[in-house]
């Protein structure tokens, strides 16, 4: 592994959290934002986090959208990674995504089958913050279609940037794959509300979360903090119901359906 632990924190970082705003309502469940604390993460950046009734912890203040997506686009998210490890983090992301990959189309299969859906192809499947596609190529499928705002190289089946309900994706899809993408985002409501809009009536949605009743903190990167109950509340928010719920180390994720 190439160590980078002496690296610098990329410049922009102290250009981008000198721009934050505050967050006047909480991005779940829409109640006032109460006062919020400051810490430092574990990448030594100091972070704003608020505490919402619902449960739900998020970052407040944070940076802007066009910021924040600009530690993605730039490659920043992985250079913070690999200056917290000490090591380069792509070196490993292919072989730890395709593993990831292979248990959660296992999972997902058996759910279906549990459902009486008996089938050999997920059908047409859309990757929504797939990073290299690894995770969605263990799927068995008829077509896979990534979108990333970060590919270091775009795949024929690629759009390069974030989800609109008006993208080249306006065509339905069977299943929906959110992999540990809606910690990244800072309006998770309007994300699923978009990425539900893609999905066929007798579709499924599977979306993932690290689990901050077992993790306790937050970092720079993840302006959302999900418990599993928050989880849960957000896809109920989206009018779908959850069908199965999967336990991965410290993340948690649930596959679910139009209610």
């Amino acid at each position: 592994m190439t160590k980078v632990a002496d690296a610098p924190v990329p410049s922009w970082v102290e250009q981008a959290t000198s721009e934050q705003s505050w967050v006047p309502r909480c991005p779940l469940c829409d109640e006032r934002s109460k006062a919020c604390r400051l810490q430092i993460d574990h990448y030594g950046i100091a972070v704003g986090l608020s505490v919402c009734a619902c449960g739900f912890v998020y970052l407040n203040p944070r940076v802007s959208q066009d910021a924040y997506l600009q530690l993605f686009v730039s490659g920043g998210y992985r250079e913070l990674q690999s200056r917290h490890v000490g090591y380069n983090v792509y070196e490993g992301l292919e072989e730890d995504q395709t593993r990831y990959g292979r248990a959660l189309a296992a999972f997902i299969g058996r759910s279906l089958v549990e459902e009486g859906e008996g089938h050999r192809s997920f059908g047409d499947i859309l990757d929504l913050g797939g990073s290299i596609g690894a995770v969605s190529r263990q799927f068995l499928s008829d077509r896979v279609v990534v979108v990333d705002p970060a590919f270091q190289e775009v795949p024929t089946d690629g759009i390069q940037g974030v989800l609109k309900a008006n993208a080249e994706t306006s065509a339905n899809f069977d299943l929906v794959l959110i992999c540990r993408t809606i910690d990244h985002i800072p309006d998770p409501v309007s994300f699923l509300e978009t990425a539900v809009k893609h999905l066929v009536d007798d579709g499924y949605l599977w979306i993932d979360a690290i689990d901050y009743e077992l993790v306790r903190e937050v970092s720079f990167d993840l302006p959302s903090n999900f418990t599993q109950a928050t989880l849960m509340a957000l896809v109920e928010s989206c009018d779908l119901e959850v069908i199965a719920v999967r336990r991965d180390g410290r993340h948690v994720g649930v596959v679910c359906q139009r209610g």
